[in-house]
């Protein structure tokens, strides 16, 4: 059976512990806009360190999409 899919957004990664964000990774599939990677690699120390340990240490623990728009419709 296919996991059920979520798109993360910025406020929802900066609230979320690194503990849910496993719990998360382990039940669905995680996605990530483009631009909001960007955001995150472009924005200052420390919160871009904070966000990206967040992430469960696996690889590729979220997917990567160009373009968010199709995936809402």
């Amino acid at each position: 059976m296919a996991k059920p899919t979520i798109v993360l957004d910025k406020n929802y990664l900066q609230g979320s512990t690194a503990a849910h964000m496993l719990q998360l990774a382990q039940s669905h599939q995680l996605l990530m806009a483009d631009v909001l990677f960007y955001e995150l690699i472009s924005s200052s120390e420390p919160g871009r360190s904070r966000c990206f340990a967040k992430f469960p240490k696996i690889e590729n623990p979220v997917i990567l999409v160009n373009h968010v728009g199709a995936l809402l419709k």
